[in-house]
């Protein structure tokens, strides 16, 4: 699906894409993204993180991008799910068996979620939880084409109320602002609490304002 000439396609993630996409997770979003970095993720905290965002590849509405010239190498995720997606876990448990900055990570989603929850008044709207890339394919517009992707097919599912994403980086941001999103609610994450123990974990970093940004989803005929 979504194949195209050149050295890149586009297809819907599957749960047998897991391993690789942890990888891609672990390797380049764990780095560089901004809570990431301020919790300054060890190599296990990386891949215990890319292993819980890989759950959501279950919900069947994940997009990869992927090398033709490089054995069809991963090389960008968008991963996505339903509001209503249950991964299949019980989060207490599960945050037990993780490293503590790991848990601050899957709370800060948490908190997150419920937001963005709020502000849709518990729509069905659909979300984009992670997009990350790999480091050596900036600049090929591949964050661009797997928005345009999951726009086009989010137009044409009639599924969903609200398209909805998270951004702390401003790329990320003005990326979902060229196709429609618009920022509805700024967080400023310095005065974050985390919910179980009430520590300001990033009191003191230096982490630009989360912006949650949402778009009413029209259904039209596809262009693609």
């Amino acid at each position: 699906m979504f194949a195209e000439k050149g050295e890149i396609f586009y297809r819907f993630l599957t749960v047998e894409d897991k391993d690789d996409v942890i990888n891609l997770l672990a390797n380049n979003f764990c780095i560089e993204e901004p809570i990431c970095k301020c919790l300054n993720f060890s190599e296990k905290e990386r891949y215990e993180y890319a292993t819980y965002a890989s759950m959501f590849l279950a919900d069947n509405r994940s997009m990869g991008a992927f090398d033709v010239n490089n054995s069809e190498k991963l090389c960008g995720v968008m991963i996505n799910s339903a509001s209503d997606f249950d991964p299949g876990i019980n989060m207490e448990d599960y945050l037990q068996s993780v490293s503590k900055n790991t848990q601050y990570s899957i709370r800060v989603d948490n908190f997150l979620h419920k937001r963005i929850k709020e502000l849709t008044k518990d729509g069905h709207f659909f979300a984009c939880n992670w997009l990350s890339m790999d480091a050596a394919y900036f600049g090929k517009g591949i964050a661009k084409n797997l928005t345009l992707r999951t726009n086009e097919w989010l137009k044409n599912s009639r599924q969903f109320d609200m398209w909805v994403g998270v951004s702390v980086a401003p790329n990320a941001k003005h990326i979902g602002e060229k196709d429609g999103l618009k920022s509805v609610l700024e967080i400023n994450m310095s005065e974050y609490q985390d919910e179980k123990t009430g520590e300001r974990i990033f009191a003191n970093a230096q982490i630009p304002l989360l912006h949650i940004l949402i778009k009413a989803v029209k259904s039209t005929k596809s262009n693609l």
